[in-house]
């Protein structure tokens, strides 16, 4: 969407619930960030966030069948290379699957399509396509920041995954992810999510995100703009 996502950095942690942004990092991530680009400016930063990925006690990827639960298979412990060598990681596991004793059967290219359709349309033309579109719900935008209609979130609602909160919505179709971070949007995504959970869910009653556990502390985008 043309936004600049900088970092990440990576510390130790002791704690499995440490999520909160740290001031030391994010300085030091734009520090390193301003080493390749002298000029960039922070004073437009739309948010922060930090999240745990755990490590593996034997110092290396843990690829291979649990010896407590026969059938199970642990594929953990990846860590920065993981991306790169994904492919080679899946190729592995389908080795290991097939000496446990597990049928496998290709699926013909008409049988499996690894394609999943989205439910918004990122193409470059999106605007001129909505502003043709004969369906009210693909005209109407919910979110200006980042031009999601009301036909894409309702897509998003009716994917097969109950929707409760409205980041759920944000996650799927990036409504609430622009330069205001929901304060226009929130509200009528949050009706919309009222209304398809129906039995007298009222708006207010849809929350932000689920309380599974205390919201993260992230710092103000005053703090980043002075960075």
């Amino acid at each position: 969407r043309g936004n600049l996502l900088l970092g990440p950095s990576a510390i130790i942690q002791d704690s499995k619930e440490a999520t909160d942004t740290d001031t030391h990092e994010l300085a030091y991530v734009v520090w390193a960030a301003r080493r390749t680009m002298p000029h960039l400016d922070t004073t437009k930063s739309l948010t922060s966030y930090a999240g745990l990925r755990s490590r593996s006690n034997v110092h290396d990827f843990i690829i291979e069948e649990s010896r407590i639960s026969p059938g199970f298979f642990n594929v953990a412990g990846i860590e920065s290379p993981g991306l790169t060598a994904s492919p080679a990681i899946a190729l592995e596991v389908v080795n290991l699957l097939k000496t446990s004793g597990l049928l496998l059967e290709k699926k013909s290219s008409e049988e499996f399509n690894r394609l999943r359709k989205h439910p918004v349309n990122f193409s470059a033309n999106k605007l001129e396509s909505v502003k043709n579109s004969v369906d009210g719900k693909e005209k109407t935008i919910i979110c200006k920041c980042e031009n999601i209609t009301e036909a894409e979130i309702n897509r998003a609602l009716n994917s097969g995954i109950e929707i409760r909160c409205t980041d759920s919505i944000k996650w799927r179709t990036r409504a609430g992810m622009g330069w205001c971070q929901g304060a226009r949007c929130r509200p009528l995504v949050a009706e919309m999510i009222a209304a398809k959970l129906g039995n007298g869910v009222r708006m207010q009653d849809v929350p932000k995100n689920m309380p599974s556990k205390e919201a993260p502390v992230r710092e103000s985008r005053n703090f980043l703009s002075k960075l």
